[in-house]
């Protein structure tokens, strides 16, 4: 007896064999007997296409561009669909100008091969902004409205409002949008409602305020008034720091050494680069930074040493010392008197 009579003569393999062969016979039937169904496929992203000669131009819309693309096919076919299945476009066939313009959908297979049928897309226009897109950067002042700072009633010494951003990459701002109104920004502040006195520094949200040419405000994130429909920000709120600085004048010092017991007159002048402002003759210096190091601050020494082993009278050139402000954690040097 062949090996294949007894196969057949066994009964677990005839189970086995009458499994898989109605399995196959279920498969060829449903497929070739699949009854026809339809399906929507949703939210499908609308492709914009624009003509080879129309660079640097995007379409615009206030709502996400996407449609919905109704299909009919076997059943086990639609079944299988996706939205990766189907391309939805609108093609921009001339631009004239930038203005808002009407587009006709038209949605295709992405795999042509696949059996089944594109029945409607919906809808079946769409309405766009067409404009050439712009970006552009902004430095972005502070504005700290209605904040003041106590009088001091000291001759060398008064509190200064200084405000400035929490973060140094809020400084410079991003637009993004149709030039159509991009353009019309001409410059940018970060605005908190502070409105009262102020003795210390103190921290605020501030939402950014876009203003025209004329000084009128185009956007305004503090009160949602907006001039704008497509335009873009790379933020609109930032924390800024109302620093209530101390500004003070303080006597300029110099170290010395071997200084003869009757030390010769000394006259600090100011250099800038390689400038010596002659006629600049220094004694004090005027200071500002945060309250509690500047309050402490006496005086300032410069680094460096006078050193008059080092000094030929019969010589001039070796008069001339260069000595240095020293570097002082949160302290600015202001100007020299």
């Amino acid at each position: 007896m062949s090996k294949l009579s007894k196969l057949f003569n066994n009964n677990r393999f005839l189970m086995a064999f009458s499994l898989f062969l109605a399995v196959v016979i279920w498969f060829v039937v449903s497929i070739v007997y699949s009854p026809q169904a339809g399906r929507t496929l949703s939210q499908i992203p609308i492709e914009i296409q624009f003509p080879a000669g129309a660079t640097g131009y995007k379409a615009y819309s206030k709502t996400e561009l996407v449609a919905n693309v109704d299909v009919d096919g076997k059943k086990y076919v639609v079944e299988q669909l996706n939205t990766d299945s189907v391309v939805v476009s609108a093609t921009v066939e001339s631009v004239e100008k930038s203005g808002v313009y009407t587009l006709s959908l038209k949605a295709r297979k992405k795999n042509m091969g696949e059996d089944y049928t594109i029945v409607s897309v919906s809808p079946s226009t769409v309405n766009v902004m067409v404009d050439v897109e712009r970006q552009l950067e902004f430095n972005v002042a502070v504005d700290c409205v209605g904040a003041t700072v106590p009088e001091i009633k000291t001759e060398n010494e008064a509190l200064l409002l200084e405000p400035t951003f929490a973060e140094e990459a809020n400084k410079v701002i991003t637009v993004n949008g149709p030039d159509s109104e991009v353009r019309r920004i001409s410059y940018i502040t970060a605005t908190a409602n502070v409105n009262k006195e102020l003795t210390q520094s103190e921290t605020y949200t501030a939402g950014i305020v876009a203003y025209d040419g004329e000084g009128v405000e185009v956007f305004n994130a503090n009160t949602g008034v907006s001039a704008f429909q497509y335009t873009t920000f790379s933020y609109e709120k930032a924390d800024v720091v109302a620093n209530v600085n101390l500004r003070k004048t303080v006597p300029l010092r110099y170290n010395t050494a071997n200084a003869p017991a009757s030390l010769p007159a000394i006259t600090l002048r100011e250099i800038t680069g390689s400038d010596t402002k002659e006629n600049n003759e220094v004694k004090t210096i005027t200071i500002k930074g945060a309250q509690d190091v500047v309050s402490q601050m006496k005086e300032i020494t410069l680094d460096g040493v006078v050193d008059f082993t080092t000094i030929d009278p019969a010589n001039p050139a070796t008069a001339q010392v260069k000595l240095t402000l020293p570097v002082v954690a949160g302290v600015v040097y202001d100007e020299y008197s």
